[in-house]
C-alpha cells in the first residue's frame, strides 16, 4: 500500500529529478503481477526496492541539480574573471 501511494502521490521537483531513469511503473506492475502470483514475499521485497527508491529519490534529484548549478557557478566566476581583466586600463609601463 505504501508503495502505491508513493508512486500515486504528487512529489516534487527534486524527487521527480532522481526518479528520471527508473521505471517506477514497471516496478509497481511488477510487484502487482507476484501479488497476484501468490509470491507474497517477493512482492514485499519488490515494494520495499519500491519504496526505497522514492525515499532516496529526494537526495538524488538535490545531487542531479547541485552538479549542474555548481558547474555554472563555476562558469560564471571565470567570466566575470575574464571581463575584470579586459575592462582594466593598460598599464603605464607597458
Amino acid at each position: 500500500a505504501e508503495a502505491l501511494r508513493l508512486d500515486t502521490g504528487d512529489r516534487g521537483l527534486l524527487s521527480t529529478l532522481g526518479m528520471a531513469g527508473r521505471d517506477a511503473d514497471a516496478q509497481l506492475a511488477r510487484m502487482q503481477d507476484l501479488w497476484v502470483e501468490g509470491a507474497f514475499t517477493e512482492a514485499a521485497a519488490a515494494a520495499d526496492h519500491l519504496i526505497e527508491d522514492y525515499e532516496s529519490s529526494v537526495g538524488r534529484g538535490t545531487l542531479r541539480l547541485l552538479g549542474p548549478l555548481a558547474a555554472l557557478v563555476v562558469v560564471m566566476a571565470m567570466v566575470r574573471q575574464l571581463l575584470a581583466r579586459w575592462s582594466q586600463p593598460a598599464s603605464a609601463d607597458a
